[in-house]
């Protein structure tokens, strides 16, 4: 969120408050110690005000409706990819022509041609839909879901680009195997291993990696895949040359670039997941698994396995052509900053004061320690309701049901 400060920001004011000897702004703990403190209140603060029956977390996105489509990616802050409180589809151009989908189990799926789906159920991380939808609608599918809260962590260096070879496809064949054709000259050889993503048809290929048989200039097929019963090729796809590959820079323009390298080195090669943010800790990509990163050349490689999903290709898209300034920071679901108001970062402040200056004293923690950060984090909870209220699940009621049932709830205010 604009307006709130990046962790060093936070993490120098507290080490500047819990000054005691040999420690203060500059000296002391390092940035991952102090680090894990600021993220240790955020976890307890999520504990707080998800112990309730009125959830602060209640958040809502949209996706994009594709025919012939039946099953979307869940978002990376939906809590434990299952916190979903309801699904909705949008049939209409008006706000309260949708129905409320029915949450049922994979093996009750069941398919006919629709233009409105009447179920759901949730499987490795997606939205299954049924029946499939066979029209396309921007927008049309509405959930409401528990919100996750991002880990917070400092920049470890500048994106400058993926150098991996990629492409948009203009065709996936039904065959066996499968024949994939690409726009452009693939440049790719035999025995490689490629990664498609998007949004298209067969969906079953989506983000998923295959080892390759070059077959033409732009064409390839997938070893062992079997399309022939498939559905027909649409939607958009792209591929890419696995492993993928990103290129990190540490240019200091001011300050606040000072530590990059430095903080690049002393993880990077030894966590599992990053994200890149914007400037101003906003996501670009989420929970990008990393096999590992090269102090010398810098550059970032991704898991073998690895496709970028395809919302999060067009945001890193979108700043690469822009030549607009990002980060990588460590975790599978990060921000550079708190997106918390400033009153509530005053208060982690505070707690992370109280932990560190317990920390200085190299002693068990006193009663009146442990009572002292409770009322903090008490007041944390208090200040993080008022400033940030869920969006309401909107209010839904079985009503105009055709006499077999499949219409659903529709809805209403």
């Amino acid at each position: 969120m604009k307006g709130t400060r990046r962790i060093d920001e936070m993490a120098a004011n507290a080490r500047q408050l819990a000054y005691q000897e040999n420690y203060s702004y500059t000296e002391g703990w390092d940035d991952n110690t102090v680090g894990e403190i600021f993220n240790l209140a955020l976890n307890k603060l999520y504990d707080k005000i998800t112990q309730v029956d009125s959830v602060a977390n209640i958040e809502e996105y949209t996706q994009d409706i594709y025919a012939g489509v039946n099953e979307y990616l869940i978002p990376q802050d939906v809590k434990m990819a299952i916190q979903i409180i309801n699904v909705r589809f949008l049939y209409g151009p008006e706000t309260w022509q949708f129905v409320t989908l029915a949450q049922g189990m994979i093996q009750d799926r069941f398919s006919y041609p629709t233009n409105i789906p009447t179920t759901y159920c949730i499987r490795n991380g997606k939205i299954i839909l049924s029946p499939t939808p066979n029209i396309s609608r921007p927008g049309s599918l509405i959930v409401n879901y528990q919100k996750r809260m991002r880990k917070i962590d400092f920049r470890r260096g500048k994106v400058s680009n993926i150098i991996t070879p990629y492409g948009n496809v203009i065709n996936i064949s039904n065959s066996n195997p499968c024949q994939v054709t690409t726009e452009t000259p693939h440049g790719m050889m035999t025995g490689q291993k490629c990664g498609l993503g998007g949004i298209f048809e067969p969906a079953e290929l989506i983000e998923e990696t295959f080892i390759i048989t070059v077959t033409g200039t732009n064409t390839f097929t997938l070893n062992g895949v079997d399309t022939t019963l498939s559905n027909t090729f649409s939607g958009t796809a792209m591929w890419f040359l696995n492993p993928i590959q990103f290129q990190l820079n540490f240019t200091v323009l001011s300050q606040k670039d000072a530590n990059l390298q430095a903080n690049a080195n002393s993880i990077l090669d030894k966590i599992d997941w990053v994200c890149f943010t914007d400037r101003n800790g906003e996501p670009v990509i989420d929970a990008i698994p990393v096999s590992g990163y090269n102090m010398t050349t810098m550059i970032l490689s991704c898991d073998s396995n690895y496709v970028i999903p395809y919302s999060s290709w067009l945001a890193f898209e979108a700043l690469i052509t822009n030549q607009d300034t990002f980060y990588v920071i460590s975790g599978d679901y990060s921000s550079t900053h708190t997106q918390l108001d400033r009153q509530s970062e005053d208060l982690l402040i505070e707690y992370t004061v109280l932990r560190l200056l317990r920390l200085q004293s190299a002693a068990e923690p006193t009663i009146n320690q442990m009572e002292t950060e409770n009322a903090v984090l008490d007041s944390l909870a208090i200040a993080y309701r008022r400033y940030r209220p869920s969006i309401v699940p909107i209010v839904w009621q079985q009503r105009l049901r055709g006499s077999s049932g499949w219409t659903g709830g529709r809805g209403a205010y």
